[in-house]
Protein backbone atom coordinates (compact mmCIF):
# COMPACT_ATOMS: atom_id res chain seq x y z
CA UNK A 1 0.00 0.00 0.00
CA UNK A 2 1.20 3.59 -0.53
CA UNK A 3 2.76 5.57 2.29
CA UNK A 4 0.59 7.68 4.55
CA UNK A 5 0.24 11.06 2.87
CA UNK A 6 -0.51 12.78 6.19
CA UNK A 7 2.99 12.19 7.51
CA UNK A 8 6.09 13.46 5.76
CA UNK A 9 9.28 13.31 7.82
CA UNK A 10 11.62 13.97 4.92
CA UNK A 11 11.26 17.74 5.15
CA UNK A 12 10.89 17.92 8.89
CA UNK A 13 13.85 19.95 10.13
CA UNK A 14 13.12 19.43 13.86
CA UNK A 15 13.18 15.64 13.36
CA UNK A 16 16.49 15.87 11.53
CA UNK A 17 17.93 18.02 14.32
CA UNK A 18 16.73 15.48 16.91
CA UNK A 19 18.55 12.66 15.12
CA UNK A 20 21.69 14.78 14.94
CA UNK A 21 21.46 15.68 18.64
CA UNK A 22 21.12 12.03 19.62
CA UNK A 23 24.05 11.06 17.41
CA UNK A 24 26.33 13.78 18.80
CA UNK A 25 25.35 12.87 22.35
CA UNK A 26 26.15 9.19 21.80
CA UNK A 27 29.58 10.01 20.34
CA UNK A 28 30.38 12.34 23.25
CA UNK A 29 29.28 9.70 25.78
CA UNK A 30 30.84 6.55 24.29
CA UNK A 31 33.57 8.01 22.09
CA UNK A 32 37.04 9.37 22.74
CA UNK A 33 39.11 12.48 22.14
CA UNK A 34 41.37 12.45 19.10
CA UNK A 35 43.25 14.93 16.93
CA UNK A 36 42.43 15.80 13.35
CA UNK A 37 45.60 17.00 11.57
CA UNK A 38 45.05 18.55 8.12
CA UNK A 39 47.71 18.96 5.46
CA UNK A 40 48.40 22.69 5.32
CA UNK A 41 50.68 22.62 2.27
CA UNK A 42 48.00 22.53 -0.41
CA UNK A 43 50.03 24.49 -2.97
CA UNK A 44 52.44 21.60 -3.58
CA UNK A 45 49.80 19.11 -4.70
CA UNK A 46 50.40 17.40 -8.03
CA UNK A 47 46.95 17.45 -9.66
CA UNK A 48 48.14 15.34 -12.60
CA UNK A 49 49.16 12.27 -10.61
CA UNK A 50 47.34 13.05 -7.37
CA UNK A 51 50.57 13.07 -5.39
CA UNK A 52 51.41 15.48 -2.59
CA UNK A 53 55.20 15.35 -2.21
CA UNK A 54 55.62 18.18 0.29
CA UNK A 55 53.07 17.44 3.01
CA UNK A 56 53.16 19.70 6.03
CA UNK A 57 51.13 19.20 9.19
CA UNK A 58 51.32 22.14 11.58
CA UNK A 59 47.82 22.20 13.13
CA UNK A 60 46.03 19.66 15.32
CA UNK A 61 42.37 20.05 16.29
CA UNK A 62 40.94 18.20 19.30
CA UNK A 63 37.76 16.43 18.24
CA UNK A 64 35.51 13.68 19.59
CA UNK A 65 35.17 10.44 17.61
CA UNK A 66 33.72 6.96 17.94
CA UNK A 67 35.51 3.73 17.07
CA UNK A 68 32.97 2.08 14.79
CA UNK A 69 34.78 -1.26 14.37
CA UNK A 70 35.65 -1.96 17.99
CA UNK A 71 34.71 -5.66 17.67
CA UNK A 72 36.83 -6.19 14.54
CA UNK A 73 39.44 -3.43 14.68
CA UNK A 74 40.89 -4.45 11.33
CA UNK A 75 44.44 -4.98 12.56
CA UNK A 76 44.78 -8.48 11.08
CA UNK A 77 44.89 -7.51 7.42
CA UNK A 78 48.23 -9.25 6.83
CA UNK A 79 48.81 -10.84 3.45
CA UNK A 80 51.58 -11.89 1.11
CA UNK A 81 52.02 -9.90 -2.09
CA UNK A 82 54.64 -9.87 -4.82
CA UNK A 83 56.63 -7.50 -2.60
CA UNK A 84 56.53 -9.84 0.38
CA UNK A 85 54.53 -9.67 3.61
CA UNK A 86 52.36 -6.56 3.95
CA UNK A 87 50.91 -5.58 7.29
CA UNK A 88 48.14 -3.01 7.17
CA UNK A 89 46.59 -1.73 10.37
CA UNK A 90 43.18 -0.28 9.51
CA UNK A 91 40.66 1.43 11.75
CA UNK A 92 37.25 3.01 11.12
CA UNK A 93 36.02 5.93 13.22
CA UNK A 94 32.93 8.13 13.11
CA UNK A 95 33.12 11.91 13.37
CA UNK A 96 29.97 14.01 13.73
CA UNK A 97 29.53 16.69 11.09
CA UNK A 98 28.43 19.34 13.59
CA UNK A 99 31.34 18.53 15.92
CA UNK A 100 33.78 18.80 13.01
CA UNK A 101 32.34 22.18 11.98
CA UNK A 102 32.63 23.39 15.56
CA UNK A 103 36.26 22.40 16.13
CA UNK A 104 37.86 22.83 12.70
CA UNK A 105 37.92 26.18 10.80
CA UNK A 106 35.41 25.92 7.98
CA UNK A 107 37.07 28.47 5.72
CA UNK A 108 39.74 25.95 4.75
CA UNK A 109 38.42 22.54 5.89
CA UNK A 110 34.72 21.93 5.27
CA UNK A 111 35.12 18.14 5.58
CA UNK A 112 37.81 15.62 6.50
CA UNK A 113 40.03 14.96 3.50
CA UNK A 114 41.88 11.93 2.27
CA UNK A 115 45.59 12.31 3.04
CA UNK A 116 45.06 14.17 6.31
CA UNK A 117 46.14 12.57 9.59
CA UNK A 118 44.15 11.35 12.59
CA UNK A 119 45.78 10.69 15.97
CA UNK A 120 44.12 8.24 18.38
CA UNK A 121 45.80 8.59 21.80
CA UNK A 122 44.82 5.29 23.45
CA UNK A 123 45.59 2.71 20.74
CA UNK A 124 48.62 0.47 21.44
CA UNK A 125 48.86 2.05 24.87
CA UNK A 126 50.89 5.04 23.66
CA UNK A 127 48.75 6.35 20.81
CA UNK A 128 48.90 5.80 17.07
CA UNK A 129 48.95 8.13 14.08
CA UNK A 130 46.75 7.23 11.12
CA UNK A 131 46.24 8.54 7.61
CA UNK A 132 42.73 9.06 6.23
CA UNK A 133 42.31 6.82 3.20
CA UNK A 134 38.61 7.29 2.51
CA UNK A 135 35.81 9.51 3.84
CA UNK A 136 32.40 7.83 3.67
CA UNK A 137 29.57 10.38 3.78
CA UNK A 138 26.64 8.06 3.13
CA UNK A 139 26.75 5.50 5.94
CA UNK A 140 23.66 7.08 7.56
CA UNK A 141 21.68 6.57 4.33
CA UNK A 142 20.50 10.20 4.45
CA UNK A 143 18.11 9.56 7.31
CA UNK A 144 14.86 11.56 7.15
CA UNK A 145 15.88 13.04 3.82
CA UNK A 146 18.88 14.91 5.19
CA UNK A 147 21.15 16.02 2.29
CA UNK A 148 24.23 16.66 4.41
CA UNK A 149 25.57 13.67 6.37
CA UNK A 150 25.00 13.51 10.11
CA UNK A 151 28.48 12.06 10.46
CA UNK A 152 31.45 10.88 8.43
CA UNK A 153 33.00 7.46 8.74
CA UNK A 154 36.75 7.69 8.23
CA UNK A 155 38.69 4.69 6.99
CA UNK A 156 42.17 5.00 8.50
CA UNK A 157 45.44 3.24 7.84
CA UNK A 158 48.48 3.36 10.09
CA UNK A 159 50.61 6.30 8.96
CA UNK A 160 53.92 5.48 7.28
CA UNK A 161 56.27 8.36 7.92
CA UNK A 162 58.20 9.50 4.83
CA UNK A 163 59.90 12.75 5.88
CA UNK A 164 56.73 14.82 6.03
CA UNK A 165 57.01 17.92 8.20
CA UNK A 166 55.20 17.48 11.52
CA UNK A 167 55.11 20.62 13.66
CA UNK A 168 51.81 20.66 15.56
CA UNK A 169 53.32 21.49 18.95
CA UNK A 170 52.17 18.14 20.41
CA UNK A 171 55.14 15.89 21.19
CA UNK A 172 53.22 12.64 20.75
CA UNK A 173 52.44 13.64 17.16
CA UNK A 174 55.67 15.39 16.22
CA UNK A 175 58.17 12.81 17.50
CA UNK A 176 58.68 11.01 14.13
CA UNK A 177 59.91 14.28 12.68
CA UNK A 178 62.56 14.48 15.40
CA UNK A 179 63.66 10.83 15.44
CA UNK A 180 63.24 9.43 11.93
CA UNK A 181 63.64 12.52 9.76
CA UNK A 182 66.63 13.16 7.49
CA UNK A 183 68.99 14.87 9.95
CA UNK A 184 72.60 16.06 10.00
CA UNK A 185 74.71 17.13 12.98
CA UNK A 186 77.04 20.05 12.27
CA UNK A 187 80.01 20.98 14.45
CA UNK A 188 80.06 24.78 14.59
CA UNK A 189 82.95 27.06 15.42
CA UNK A 190 83.31 30.84 15.29
CA UNK A 191 80.11 32.78 15.83
CA UNK A 192 77.70 34.25 18.34
CA UNK A 193 74.11 33.94 19.51
CA UNK A 194 71.82 31.14 20.61
CA UNK A 195 69.66 29.21 18.14
CA UNK A 196 66.05 28.43 19.01
CA UNK A 197 64.55 24.97 18.74
CA UNK A 198 62.14 24.72 15.82
CA UNK A 199 63.41 27.78 13.98
CA UNK A 200 64.71 27.72 10.41
CA UNK A 201 68.36 28.49 9.69
CA UNK A 202 69.85 29.36 6.34
CA UNK A 203 72.96 30.23 4.37
CA UNK A 204 72.83 32.88 1.70
CA UNK A 205 71.67 36.43 1.13
CA UNK A 206 68.30 36.05 2.89
CA UNK A 207 65.88 33.47 4.25
CA UNK A 208 63.54 34.09 1.31
CA UNK A 209 66.28 33.26 -1.21
CA UNK A 210 68.71 30.94 0.59
CA UNK A 211 71.50 28.77 -0.74
CA UNK A 212 70.63 26.19 1.93
CA UNK A 213 67.95 26.04 4.61
CA UNK A 214 67.07 23.65 7.43
CA UNK A 215 65.12 23.36 10.67
CA UNK A 216 66.73 23.21 14.13
CA UNK A 217 65.76 20.04 16.00
CA UNK A 218 68.58 20.05 18.58
CA UNK A 219 71.08 22.69 19.66
CA UNK A 220 73.91 21.94 22.11
CA UNK A 221 75.20 25.39 22.95
CA UNK A 222 78.26 24.36 25.06
CA UNK A 223 79.45 21.84 22.46
CA UNK A 224 78.34 24.03 19.49
CA UNK A 225 76.60 21.08 17.77
CA UNK A 226 73.42 21.72 15.84
CA UNK A 227 71.09 19.08 14.37
CA UNK A 228 69.11 20.12 11.30
CA UNK A 229 66.16 18.46 9.57
CA UNK A 230 63.98 19.39 6.56
CA UNK A 231 67.20 20.33 4.77
CA UNK A 232 67.09 21.89 1.34
CA UNK A 233 70.41 22.57 -0.38
CA UNK A 234 73.89 21.83 0.96
CA UNK A 235 75.42 23.70 3.90
CA UNK A 236 79.09 24.63 3.53
CA UNK A 237 81.80 26.29 5.62
CA UNK A 238 82.08 29.31 3.31
CA UNK A 239 79.31 31.37 4.94
CA UNK A 240 77.63 31.50 8.36
CA UNK A 241 74.49 29.60 9.34
CA UNK A 242 72.01 32.28 10.37
CA UNK A 243 68.94 31.74 12.57
CA UNK A 244 65.77 33.14 11.01
CA UNK A 245 64.30 34.36 14.32
CA UNK A 246 67.26 34.28 16.75
CA UNK A 247 69.77 35.88 14.32
CA UNK A 248 72.44 33.58 15.74
CA UNK A 249 75.33 33.20 13.33
CA UNK A 250 78.02 30.51 13.27
CA UNK A 251 80.44 29.02 10.77
CA UNK A 252 80.86 25.26 10.38
CA UNK A 253 84.25 24.43 11.94
CA UNK A 254 84.85 20.95 10.50
CA UNK A 255 83.43 20.32 7.07
CA UNK A 256 83.65 17.36 4.70
CA UNK A 257 81.34 17.66 1.67
CA UNK A 258 81.25 13.88 1.23
CA UNK A 259 80.03 13.45 4.79
CA UNK A 260 77.68 16.39 5.25
CA UNK A 261 76.08 16.51 1.83
CA UNK A 262 73.68 13.71 2.77
CA UNK A 263 72.55 11.55 5.64
CA UNK A 264 75.25 9.21 6.91
CA UNK A 265 74.04 5.69 6.18
CA UNK A 266 75.85 2.46 5.39
CA UNK A 267 75.83 3.23 1.66
CA UNK A 268 77.10 6.83 1.89
CA UNK A 269 80.24 7.94 0.10
CA UNK A 270 82.21 8.75 3.23
CA UNK A 271 81.58 5.38 4.85
CA UNK A 272 82.47 3.56 1.63
CA UNK A 273 85.74 5.49 1.43
CA UNK A 274 86.64 4.62 5.03
CA UNK A 275 85.86 0.92 4.62
CA UNK A 276 87.70 0.53 1.31
CA UNK A 277 90.92 2.30 2.28
CA UNK A 278 92.42 -0.99 3.52
CA UNK A 279 91.43 -2.95 0.42
CA UNK A 280 91.72 -0.72 -2.63
CA UNK A 281 93.55 2.39 -3.82
CA UNK A 282 90.67 4.79 -4.50
CA UNK A 283 92.71 7.86 -5.32
CA UNK A 284 91.73 10.03 -8.27
CA UNK A 285 94.75 8.93 -10.27
CA UNK A 286 93.95 5.24 -9.85
CA UNK A 287 90.41 4.77 -8.50
CA UNK A 288 90.33 1.06 -9.37
CA UNK A 289 93.87 0.17 -8.35
CA UNK A 290 95.25 -3.11 -7.16
CA UNK A 291 93.23 -5.09 -4.64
Amino acid sequence: MPTNRFFNFYKNKPEQNLVEDLLNESINMFGFNAYYIPNSNTEAKDFLYGDDPLKKFDDAYLISAYLSNSVDPGVNNDFFSKFGLEIKNNVRVQVARREFAKQVPQDTHTRPKEGDLFYIPFLSGTGELYEIKFVNDSTDFFTLGRKEPYYWELELELFKYSHEELDTGINEIDFPNKIDAYAIDYQLGVGLGDYRLGEFVYQGASSSNPDAIGKVQEWDFPAKIIKLTNISGVFSNTSPIIGQTSNASYYISTYDPMKYAQKENAWDNKNIEIELVNFIDNSESNPFGML
